[in-house]
C-alpha cells in the first residue's frame, strides 16, 4: 500500500499545480471581466472548479484517440507540453547516494511517509464530510418541520412569477413550504428543489418586497446554484488541504448572488424596491448554513445594494471580451487535447536532426574486418573519456548517429548490401578542451554531441548523403493484459531507476527499481526478440514501478509460447508484468540514404 500511495505522488503534484496554475488564470479573467455580468465572472469560477475533478491526462488521452497528421514535430513541442504535463513526472531521487546505506531507522521512517499523508487525507476529508453532515442536520430540521402550502400570498406571487417569466416550461413547478423557523428563504433540493420560506417574514414585507425575493430564488432555480454549489463541495471535500478551494467558493457565492441580482434587475424588478426587500430579509434571517441551499443572504451586502440601485448600465460583454472568454475556453480544452495527439505524431528527435556545423573528432580511424569482431569477455572494455571505439557495420553506424531507436534497420533504408555485410572497427578520439566540455554536460546532451560527431564522420569519410522521410512502419504497442498490470509501485527507500540484468545462456533476467513504463519500453526495444521497433506506450501507466522480468531467450520465438523450456519475452510480459506487446503500424520517420561510398583511408 505504501508503494501505491508513493506511485500517485507525482501524479497529484501535477495536477494540483496545473489545476492551481487554471485557477490562477480564472481569477485574472475575472479581473477583465469586474465591469461586466456577474454570471459570467460565476462560470469562469465555476470552469476552475470543475478543472480540479478533471485530470490534465483525462483529455491527454482524449486527444490521443484522434486521427493524426503524418508529418513529424519538433522536439521542443514535446520538452514544452512535456514540462507543463508531467513537471514532477521523474519522481522523488533517493535522500541518499546508492553507495550509501541510511539507518533502518531512517528508512522506516521515510517508507511510512506516504501512508501518513494518504491518513491524514483521509481524516481530513472525513472531517470535512462531518462539518457538512452536521450542517445539514439543522437545514433538514428547518424543511422536516415546514409545511406544505397550497393558497396564500406568497403561493400566488410564486405562481405568477413562473407563469411571466415562463418557467413551469423549463423546470417543474416550484413547491412553496412554510417554516417557523428564521433560516432565510432558501431553495432546497438539487434535482427535485422547494421554495422554503420564514413564515414570520411576510409579517414585514409588502407583496412587491415579496415578489423580488421570490424572484431571486427562481432566478438560483433556472440557474442550477444548488447543483454547481454541491460540485464544488465535493471539490472542497477531496483538496480539502489546499486554501485556494475554500477562497474560491466566496468568490462563487458573491458572483452567484449578484447574477441573481442582476437577474431579478433584467427581468424587470424596481431596484429601490429589491434593494429594501434585500434589507429587511437579511435583517430578520439568519443564513443557510450549507452554500448548496441558494439563498438570499452571501456577499458583501453593502456592495450589493450599492450595485442593484446602480441598475443594470454596465451589464454588457463587449465583443473583445467575448473572444478573450472563449479563447480562454479553447486552449483549456484543447490544450491538453493537441498535447494527446502530438503524442501520437513521430517526434522529430526520435531521428537526430543537426542544426548548425557539426562537431567533429580529433582524429578517427576506420579499419575493416576480417571476420568477426575479437571476443570481449566480461563485455566491452570500458573506454576512457576522449576516446570511443566501436566495432559494426555501417547501417547501425548510421543508426547510432542518427539516434534510430533501437538500431532497427527498418528505420535506415536504401543504400547497398555492403551496409549491413561489411563490420567495421572505429576508433575516434575527442581533442581535449571538448572532451573536457563533455565531461560537464548532462549524460544525454553528451550522448547527443557524441551522435553529432558520428554524423560528421559519415559525412566526412563515407560521403553520407540522406534525408528523412516519415513512412507507416511495423511497431509495437505495450498495453495492460486483460487481467490487468502487475506492476509492483516504487518502494521510496529503494534505488530510483536501478537496473540489474543477468544473462545465463539463453535465461535472461531483468530486474528494476523505481522505473518507468519509458524506462522499461526502452529495454524492451534493445532485446532482439522486439528487432528494435519503436514501442507505443498505451499502458495509461503514469507512475514508478518495482518489478523483475525472467524469460527464455529464442530468436526463432514469437509472440507467444515457451521455448527451451521457459517463456518468451512476450509472454513473460503478459503473465509476470501484465502488460502486452501487440503488433501495429504508426508513423514512424526514417533515415533515407540517397549516396554512400566505402569509407575512405585513414
Amino acid at each position: 500500500m505504501n508503494g501505491y500511495l508513493a506511485s500517485l505522488g507525482p501524479a497529484v503534484a501535477n495536477h494540483l499545480w496545473q489545476s492551481t496554475a487554471f485557477a490562477a488564470a480564472a481569477w485574472l479573467l475575472t479581473r477583465a471581466l469586474r465591469g461586466n455580468q456577474a454570471r459570467m465572472r460565476y462560470m469562469v469560477w465555476l470552469a476552475a472548479s470543475v478543472k480540479f475533478l478533471m485530470p490534465f491526462a483525462l483529455l491527454v488521452s482524449l486527444g490521443s484517440l484522434l486521427p493524426h497528421p503524418k508529418q513529424p514535430v519538433a522536439p521542443a513541442v514535446y520538452s514544452t507540453f512535456g514540462a507543463i504535463e508531467q513537471p514532477f513526472a521523474a519522481g522523488i531521487p533517493p535522500l541518499l547516494p546508492q553507495t550509501l546505506r541510511v539507518s533502518t531507522l531512517r528508512e522506516q521512517a521515510v517508507a511510512l511517509l506516504p501512508a501518513c499523508f494518504g491518513g491524514l487525507w483521509l481524516a481530513g476529508f472525513a472531517t470535512v464530510l462531518f462539518g457538512w453532515w452536521n450542517r445539514w442536520r439543522v437545514v433538514s430540521v428547518t424543511l422536516h418541520h415546514a409545511k406544505e402550502v397550497t393558497e396564500g400570498r406568497e403561493l400566488a406571487i410564486l405562481h405568477r412569477l413562473e407563469a411571466r417569466y415562463s418557467l413551469t416550461r423549463r423546470i417543474r413547478a416550484l413547491p412553496l413550504f412554510m417554516s417557523q423557523d428564521r433560516m432565510e428563504p432558501g431553495v432546497f433540493g438539487v434535482f427535485r428543489p422547494v421554495l422554503v420560506w420564514p413564515e414570520q417574514l411576510s409579517t414585514r414585507l409588502d407583496d412587491e418586497h415579496i415578489e423580488t425575493v421570490i424572484a431571486h430564488e427562481l432566478a438560483h432555480v433556472r440557474r442550477r446554484d444548488g447543483l454547481t454549489a454541491l460540485v464544488h463541495m465535493l471539490v472542497e471535500a477531496v483538496f480539502w488541504f489546499h486554501p485556494l478551494v475554500w477562497w474560491m467558493e466566496r468568490e462563487m457565492v458573491k458572483e452567484r448572488e449578484r447574477a441573481c441580482d442582476e437577474a431579478v434587475l433584467e427581468l424587470g424588478g424596481d431596484a429601490d424596491v429589491y434593494a429594501e426587500g434585500l434589507l429587511k430579509t437579511c435583517r430578520f434571517c439568519i443564513e443557510s448554513p450549507l452554500v448548496y441551499v441558494a439563498g438570499m443572504t452571501g456577499a458583501d451586502l453593502k456592495r450589493r445594494v450599492a450595485e442593484i440601485i446602480a441598475g443594470p448600465a454596465r451589464l454588457r460583454v463587449t465583443w473583445p471580451k467575448k473572444l478573450l472568454i472563449g479563447a480562454t475556453a479553447v486552449c483549456a480544452v484543447a490544450g491538453p487535447v493537441a498535447l494527446g495527439l502530438i503524442q501520437t505524431i513521430p517526434l522529430r528527435g526520435q531521428v537526430l536532426h543537426a542544426d548548425g556545423q557539426l562537431p567533429s573528432f580529433e582524429v578517427a580511424t576506420i579499419k575493416p574486418l576480417e571476420g568477426a569482431p575479437p571476443p570481449m569477455p566480461g563485455g566491452p572494455p570500458r573506454m576512457p573519456p576522449d576516446e570511443v571505439r566501436l566495432f559494426v557495420n555501417t547501417r547501425i553506424l548510421i543508426s547510432m548517429a542518427y539516434n534510430v531507436q533501437g538500431f532497427a534497420r527498418s528505420e535506415v533504408v536504401g543504400g547497398p548490401g555492403w551496409l549491413d555485410g561489411q563490420i567495421y572497427e572505429v576508433y575516434a578520439k575527442i581533442n581535449g578542451p571538448l572532451s573536457e566540455a563533455l565531461q560537464k554536460m548532462p549524460n544525454r546532451k553528451r550522448r547527443r554531441e557524441i551522435e553529432l560527431m558520428e554524423q560528421s564522420l559519415l559525412a566526412e569519410r563515407f560521403h553520407l548523403k540522406a534525408h528523412f522521410e516519415t513512412r507507416k512502419l511495423p511497431e509495437y504497442a505495450l498495453i495492460a493484459a486483460s487481467g490487468g498490470s502487475k506492476l509492483n509501485p516504487a518502494n521510496p527507500s529503494l534505488p530510483h531507476n536501478a537496473t540489474t540484468r543477468v544473462a545465463q545462456g539463453q535465461n535472461q533476467e531483468l530486474k528494476a527499481t523505481g522505473s518507468t513504463i519509458q524506462n522499461l519500453i526502452e529495454m524492451l526495444q534493445s532485446e532482439p526478440e522486439t528487432g528494435g521497433r519503436p514501442i507505443q506506450n498505451k499502458t495509461g501507466l503514469t507512475g514508478s514501478y518495482d518489478f523483475a522480468l525472467k524469460w527464455t531467450r529464442d530468436l526463432t520465438a514469437d509472440m507467444s509460447g515457451q521455448r527451451n523450456g521457459g517463456p518468451s519475452l512476450f509472454t513473460a510480459l503478459e503473465e509476470q508484468l501484465g502488460l502486452k506487446l501487440v503488433p501495429v503500424k504508426g508513423p514512424v520517420e526514417v533515415v533515407v540514404i540517397d549516396h554512400i561510398n566505402r569509407p575512405s583511408a585513414n
